[in-house]
């Protein structure tokens, strides 16, 4: 591997890593009545999803430096779908909440 590729792989672990620390913080934000106002999952469950996707990461990756936990893992996949699908879905939905009960 190549010195730019392993550079990427890096640079896309760690940002992956601060993309669920993000999200998991702004969750915490939220009050869970924001959470019943838009009648989704609610906030413990995206805490719990958030923080296993965390957790996986650094299992599948944290022991293996030469190779971290980045875009080559189906796990990473699905925790990067997970965070993209708070941070367009949720996220505006939970504002608007937030909004219209004039927080």
């Amino acid at each position: 591997m190549g010195p730019f590729t392993t550079i990427l792989q890096i640079v896309l672990a760690y940002g992956s890593l601060l993309a669920i620390i993000v999200a998991f913080v702004d969750v915490l934000r939220f009050s869970k009545q924001d959470f019943a106002d838009v009648d989704r999952m609610p906030r413990v469950a995206w805490l719990v999803l958030l923080g296993f996707c965390f957790a996986m990461l650094l299992w599948l990756g944290g022991w293996r430096p030469e190779e971290p936990f980045g875009p080559r893992s189906f796990m990473w996949l699905a925790s990067m779908a997970v965070v993209a699908l708070y941070f367009t879905d949720m996220r505006p939905k939970l504002r608007n909440a937030r909004i219209g009960r004039g927080d």
